[in-house]
């Protein structure tokens, strides 16, 4: 177990009898020291490489809005309406139910009402049941 324990010169840490004292007083002067080879991570990120990071982060921020704006468009949910309404009918028509087109519209309507309810909803319990 790791045991955290307080030196007079400093923090001491102390685990499977290795000792690592920080003194408090140095720890300004302590980032000269410490050097960072050219192969770590670190080096590439703040070095050379700087540009193609920005790039892809810029690259993966348009991705993330354009797969944000596909998932609440209102043409992937008449899409994705009109698929349940066609499953639900082969299904039925499978089985043979009564009046399958007409059965087929009640999953397919409660799919649409629960994707266009659910930003109302999610706005009412972040006012009323997660305040901040």
């Amino acid at each position: 177990m790791a045991k955290l324990g307080k030196a007079q010169d400093g923090f001491s840490f102390k685990r499977a009898h290795v000792r690592l004292k920080l003194p408090m007083k140095n720890l300004a002067t302590l980032d000269s020291r410490v050097q960072i080879p050219p192969s770590s991570f670190f080096w590439d990120f703040m070095g050379k490489n700087i540009d193609s990071k920005i790039s892809s982060i810029l690259e993966r921020n348009k991705r993330v809005e354009s797969d944000k704006a596909w998932e609440t468009s209102k043409a992937r949910r008449f899409l994705l309406a009109v698929a349940t309404y066609f499953v639900v009918w082969i299904f039925l028509i499978v089985i043979k139910a009564p009046n399958p087109e007409l059965a087929a519209l009640v999953p397919a309507g409660a799919f649409l009402l629960q994707q266009y309810s659910l930003p109302f909803v999610k706005n009412w319990w972040l006012k009323r049941i997660y305040p901040k």
